[in-house]
């Protein structure tokens, strides 16, 4: 009877783990961190010009999955495959994007070489409205100046993300 109950339970766990398609990555770890979606790591900023009012932990949670899900739909993608090992840095305000003379102040930005997606509030308040926008710009390299037309759908439906 054990060998047989061992024996099913073995099969059933294998067709789980084989069935269940990619596996899980495990977040990256971070300053800051408060969740993990998508294999991204979600943080809340520690520069000091950050600390202003966001929405609580789990209300960023559940607006960063929103976000991923219309992220796959503007960009026709998987977003896991994209954001995984990622860490998306939450702030309550605007902040510097980039180096030297490309830098700017700004409310979302990719910073490509560093895995890292920096989100604050769009000029509605909406701090995870901004990941469609930027989850574009893992898909789309070296696209700086927008020219794929799905960054405009991205843009509008950003405020969709916060209602």
């Amino acid at each position: 009877m054990t060998r047989r109950l061992f024996a099913a339970s073995s099969a059933l766990l294998l067709t789980l783990a084989v069935g269940c398609g990619k596996p899980v990555e495990p977040c990256p770890e971070a300053e800051g961190a408060f969740a993990c979606v998508e294999g991204a790591t979600l943080a809340l900023s520690s520069e000091p010009w950050c600390e202003s009012k966001l929405a609580t932990a789990q209300g960023l949670v559940a607006e960063a999955v929103k976000a991923m899900e219309l992220a796959g739909q503007v960009w026709d993608v998987d977003p896991s495959d994209y954001v995984t090992g990622w860490v998306i840095s939450y702030c309550g305000g605007w902040f510097v994007c980039g180096s030297g003379g490309s830098a700017s102040w700004t409310y979302g930005c990719a910073e490509l070489g560093e895995d890292l997606i920096k989100a604050g509030p769009n000029l509605d308040g909406c701090a995870s409205g901004v990941l469609v926008h930027e989850i574009g710009h893992l898909v789309v390299h070296g696209d700086r100046n927008h020219r794929d037309p799905r960054f405009a759908v991205a843009t509008a439906l950003a405020d969709t993300v916060c209602e």
